[in-house]
């Protein structure tokens, strides 16, 4: 579901890895993700996109460390399992509703820190400073709607955002708030991350919404 938190549960068993899932089986506002240290991993620019971190008992402790080398830095949970640098360590069995309750606790934490960014292109951006940071160290401000508008895109993945999705996401439903409105936030915001505003290459306009580019050239 796009603007929802990534979950990933990292294990070798993957009934174990299902089971633990299915807690999050009715939770709208997750997005969880199964990958076995057995046979796969998620690239730099994917675990940007996890919000949290599951450890089963039969992860691999080097598998894990690999994900964090590649640019995870969210919060690291263990379930029935110890390892240097957890966030937290819950016992087995855990109940599904205090699961997700410390899952949620730890995601709201860790996005309220003043070091924790997400990629824009070739920019970082730092929600609770709203500083978007090149890669040249230039700093420019941005406002919060501009801020929350490239979060949500940014949790879709590369995928089309629809114009009514993100005017309903960052506005809710205000009848005075149109799409010209939504339509001016993007010319301004491609102000800020565009070489040239008229020929965007980082947030894009497709047909029916908008999307970010999964990768940028360096500014």
């Amino acid at each position: 579901m796009l603007g929802s938190s990534s979950v990933l549960i990292l294990g070798s068993d993957l009934q174990q890895i299902t089971a633990v899932a299915t807690q999050f089986e009715y939770e709208a506002d997750f997005d969880v993700i199964q990958l076995s240290t057995a046979n796969s991993h998620l690239d730099q620019e994917e675990l940007e996109r996890i919000d949290a971190l599951l450890i089963l008992p039969d992860a691999k402790e080097d598998k894990m460390k690999f994900s964090i080398e590649k640019g995870y830095r969210g919060p690291i949970i263990g379930l029935g399992v110890k390892f240097e640098g957890l966030t937290e360590q819950l016992a087995l069995p855990v109940k599904a509703s205090f699961l997700i309750q410390r899952v949620k606790s730890h995601i709201r934490n860790f996005q309220s820190r003043s070091d924790m960014y997400f990629s824009v292109g070739p920019f970082k951006l730092y929600p609770a400073s709203r500083s978007l940071i090149s890669s040249k160290g230039d700093e420019q401000k941005l406002t919060d709607k501009e801020v929350e508008i490239l979060r949500f895109l940014h949790r879709a993945r590369g995928e089309i955002v629809a114009r009514e999705e993100l005017l309903t996401h960052v506005w809710g439903y205000h009848e005075s708030v149109t799409t010209h409105t939504l339509e001016t936030h993007i010319y301004r915001i491609r102000q800020k991350i565009e070489t040239n505003a008229d020929i965007a290459t980082i947030l894009l306009t497709e047909s029916g919404g908008y999307r970010l580019a999964q990768k940028s050239a360096e500014k």
